[in-house]
């Protein structure tokens, strides 16, 4: 004889419940986990497209070329072009046998007339043309460098007096975070920085709107004075 297995006991309503609540809150704890990777990968692909964009502008930019325009001889002119005429020696006058002079007259011969002789049409001057001094050289490399220095002490020197007002959200210093991170790569393309300054923007957005515990904000102003011994040369 075979024992028949007992049903199994139909669960209570409390207890669907119960493991209904530990499912769902399972379902919202993944969905959240997704959320925050899509906002990193989000960031992600917008620092390499930034990245991407400078480094195609360094490559197109092209030192500018400085054009000369030759200036076009001018065509001779029509009195330039005709030749000289020249002058046609007068014919001679027919002779005639002359009447015996008498001794109380004599004529004297006749002098043959010269035509005047016409000069040569003079040139035009062309007036010459004033010469263009050459342009400066661009702004040396030197200055480049010193300029960009200036702008990253001051862009983190801003993001270090947000952070000590304390005042700010934890989602307003991870916004202000990446917004100094942005101002950072239009003069400085590449650095390992931005990588970390993302992630340190994420542990700011996860206190949301309150406001950032102390050890989390200094933690952030040490971040700040290493950065800056990096991205400064």
């Amino acid at each position: 004889m075979f024992k028949l297995a007992e049903k199994e006991k139909p669960k209570d309503v409390k207890e669907l419940i119960k493991e209904l609540s530990s499912q769902s809150t399972q379902i919202l704890s993944n969905l959240n986990s997704i959320i925050i990777s899509m906002g990193e990968l989000r960031d992600n692909l917008k620092s390499f497209s930034n990245t991407i964009s400078k480094i195609l502008e360094i490559i197109t930019v092209a030192p500018p070329v400085q054009v000369v325009t030759e200036v076009p001889t001018p065509p001779p002119s029509k009195e330039e072009i005709l030749p000289t005429p020249t002058p046609t020696p007068p014919k001679p006058p027919k002779q005639i046998a002359p009447e015996a002079p008498t001794p109380e007259k004599v004529s004297a011969p006749p002098t043959p007339s010269v035509p005047p002789e016409k000069k040569p049409p003079t040139e035009a001057k062309v007036p010459a043309l004033p010469t263009v001094p050459p342009t400066e050289v661009a702004v040396t490399e030197a200055e480049k460098i010193r300029q960009r220095n200036i702008l990253i002490t001051h862009e983190l020197g801003n993001l270090v007096k947000l952070a000590q007002s304390g005042t700010l959200s934890g989602k307003t210093l991870a916004e202000k975070i990446l917004e100094t991170r942005d101002k950072i790569q239009q003069v400085l393309p590449y650095s390992p920085v931005y990588h970390e300054m993302l992630m340190l923007s994420q542990r700011m957005k996860s206190f949301g709107d309150g406001t950032p515990d102390s050890s989390t904000i200094m933690e952030l102003l040490t971040r700040v004075e290493e950065w800056k011994k990096r991205l400064i040369k």
